[in-house]
């Protein structure tokens, strides 16, 4: 997302100030660009000779991210103490990154903070979290969040950080839903996918999420009652992931009947809520990512999750007495 004089200038509006880490995200000279002075870096190796050669893998491995970890340490230690940042605010904490951030961020007397993005209900290694400050949805995050292999000194609960975008969606979504119907729908479903490359081995998500657009693309066809609005979490692949279904949404868009939410971002900047509020009934794709339900249905939009892997241990499956989990589209 390079910087624009545009972007600059709105950044400059609330009194802030910005700086490009990395040149590719400079689109203007007015900008400065942070100049890292890279120091050498002497990481401490695993000791002794390797047993065997998957020892000698084990310890490439090992290297590669104390490298990795100590290259992100000096960089983000320059950084801070350049500009003085007392503070680093994020929600990604799904790779090692945030980790040597925060260490750095303590040798230089400041604070690390995570807010909580995603609706994480199972413990896993991406899940760990390191931080001096968490914000998360409810109790039930904290309780991960006790996990051995977190550091979570002060974690506090807010509710879904999400939710205020939900009166200002409305109007826009009103829009969408009023231009499918003047097609003829008397019904609209919103579907949300979990992104999916396009190679079954790498991604579970791949075969079932092919299965359910040729599902609700075909019904589009077939039925001039039915409505789609379609919010796939990476627009910019959606028509070149899978083959076929690019024909079978092109003929479904030209019904009037189906609606994309999409733009040349990497991830669509429009959020689950604005597809839901133009629905009668929204359906994500995968409970084990189940972010874009639980938003739908706080933003009061009747909701519908689908499980062809086979998820366990979900704490919407127990959702009293409706049943909102499907095993098939």
């Amino acid at each position: 997302a390079p910087v624009t004089d545009k972007k600059l200038e709105e950044v400059k509006k609330h009194g802030l100030f910005a700086v490009a880490v990395n040149i590719r995200a400079a689109a203007t000279p007015n900008i400065p660009l942070f100049d890292h002075k890279q120091t050498a870096i002497r990481p401490r190796w695993v000791k002794g000779e390797a047993k065997d050669r998957s020892d000698a893998l084990s310890r490439i491995w090992l290297q590669h991210h104390a490298l990795e970890y100590y290259r992100r340490y000096n960089f983000w230690s320059d950084f801070f103490t350049q500009y003085g940042v007392k503070m680093h605010v994020t929600w990604f904490k799904y790779s090692a990154d945030h980790c040597a951030i925060l260490d750095a961020l303590r040798d230089t007397g400041g604070v690390g903070v995570v807010y909580q993005r995603s609706f994480d209900h199972f413990l896993a290694p991406w899940t760990f979290t390191t931080a001096d400050v968490v914000f998360g949805f409810s109790k039930s995050g904290a309780h991960i969040g006790r996990d051995k292999l977190s550091r979570i000194p002060y974690y506090i609960v807010t509710g879904y950080l999400g939710d205020h975008r939900f009166g200002l969606l409305k109007k826009q979504a009103n829009v969408v839903r009023q231009s499918i119907k003047n097609h003829g729908a008397k019904r609209i479903i919103a579907y949300f996918d979990e992104h999916a490359i396009d190679h079954p081995r790498w991604n579970m998500a791949y075969e079932s999420t092919l299965r359910h657009y040729t599902y609700l693309l075909s019904k589009v066809l077939e039925n001039p009652w039915f409505g789609l609005i379609l919010k796939p979490k990476v627009p910019s692949t959606l028509r070149t992931r899978f083959g076929y279904i690019s024909e079978l949404l092109r003929s479904a868009e030209k019904t009037g009947r189906c609606f994309v939410f999409e733009n040349t971002d990497l991830q669509s900047s429009y959020s689950p809520a604005a597809a839901a509020l133009g629905a009668d009934i929204a359906i994500h794709g995968h409970l084990f990512a189940a972010t874009a339900g639980v938003e739908s249905a706080l933003a009061g939009v009747p909701t519908v999750i689908l499980d062809d892997a086979g998820t366990p241990d979900s704490p919407l499956k127990n959702s009293g007495e409706r049943k909102i989990i499907f095993k098939d589209i």
